[in-house]
């Protein structure tokens, strides 16, 4: 009896110390992983990589991991190894409906837009992700290039049925109205596009003031464009706000001078 008593309890002291020695792994991957999702949301992808790479070497079963790696391999315009690392977590977890969004994506990418379609589609059966005012918002995109513009606002509107502050949708439904020849509506959509989120993007700015120059609000448009290249005097957008004052000094010049009424320069605050 004594013999088969240590026998058991050295079988129990061995699964305890590797019990042990699980969680201190386990526990040690996921501050890799949080790290390296910090570094992602970042933008630092180097950064990012370089830390999931350690969280999945320790926990190489979790999809979550290798989503957040396929993110960072995709930013890093590395398109195989975010493909090969977003389906290893589908195939670790088919419920993984941020993977199958993010693959839906690389397809859109890529130009696949009926593969994108299906797989967004069929995300929007998960009831319970909180995410699906982006995946309506891509569906509109893929509508748009197919110039199937009236399904894309569609889309677009449940985006913002979703969530009211969805910047991104606003903004596309504002270059909708644009294209439309509809600058005032196309203004008041830009205006909403710069909220939340979005308001440290420079490209609500940017068509806020390209409204108000379709608009023929030259002041306006000016101040706008000004504002674009004191806050975001190294974006691509600062250089195109520097075309666009040109052009608005040639078509003050054509049209004359111009006697702006304070009621003008607040026409703009919608």
């Amino acid at each position: 009896m004594r013999s088969l008593a240590l026998i058991f309890l050295t079988t129990t002291l061995l699964i305890s110390c590797a019990s042990k020695s699980d969680r201190a792994v386990m526990k040690k991957a996921d501050i890799h992983y949080t790290y390296g999702t910090e570094e992602l949301f970042n933008k630092n992808y180097t950064q990012a990589i370089t830390h999931l790479l350690k969280a999945v070497e320790l926990d190489p079963e979790n999809d979550k991991i290798h989503n957040n790696l396929a993110m960072a391999y995709y930013f890093k315009d590395e398109k195989e190894m975010a493909i090969k690392h977003i389906n290893r977590a589908i195939e670790l977890n088919p419920k993984n409906t941020d993977a199958q969004v993010n693959l839906a994506s690389l397809h859109f990418e890529e130009g696949d837009l009926q593969k994108a379609e299906k797989i967004y589609l069929q995300s929007l059966k998960d009831l319970t992700f909180e995410k699906h005012a982006r995946t309506y918002y891509n569906l509109g995109l893929i509508e748009v290039k197919r110039n199937n513009l009236a399904k894309g606002r569609a889309y677009l509107d449940k985006s913002l049925k979703q969530s009211e502050d969805f910047c991104p949708s606003w903004l596309q439904l504002g270059i909708l109205d644009l294209k439309a020849n509809k600058p005032k509506d196309a203004g008041k959509k830009f205006h909403q596009a710069r909220m939340g989120s979005c308001a440290n993007d420079p490209a609500p700015l940017y068509w806020h003031a390209v409204s108000m120059m379709e608009s023929k609000e030259y002041l306006n448009a000016r101040m706008k464009f000004d504002e674009l290249e004191t806050r975001f005097p190294d974006s691509n957008y600062s250089r195109l706000a520097q075309q666009k004052l040109t052009e608005i000094t040639l078509l003050e010049n054509e049209s004359g001078p111009k006697n702006y009424s304070k009621s003008t320069l607040e026409d703009h605050n919608f």
